[in-house]
């Protein structure tokens, strides 16, 4: 999924590896680290650049 204002980026992509109630968990390739942010936070990110996402 891409994110807007995720490591100093305007837009920047993200692969969604989990989710709980509270928590989205996610692999970020600029740091290399598997991570998590709430799902309130990352639907502000995901709004921020237009709900956009790639899929297979």
């Amino acid at each position: 999924m891409y994110v807007a204002g995720v490591d100093g980026f305007s837009n920047h992509a993200l692969t969604l590896t989990g989710y709980s109630s509270t928590r989205l968990y996610y692999n970020d390739p600029w740091t290399k680290k598997r991570t998590s942010m709430s799902n309130a936070t990352m639907t502000k990110h995901r709004k921020a650049d237009a709900n956009r996402a790639l899929s297979y």
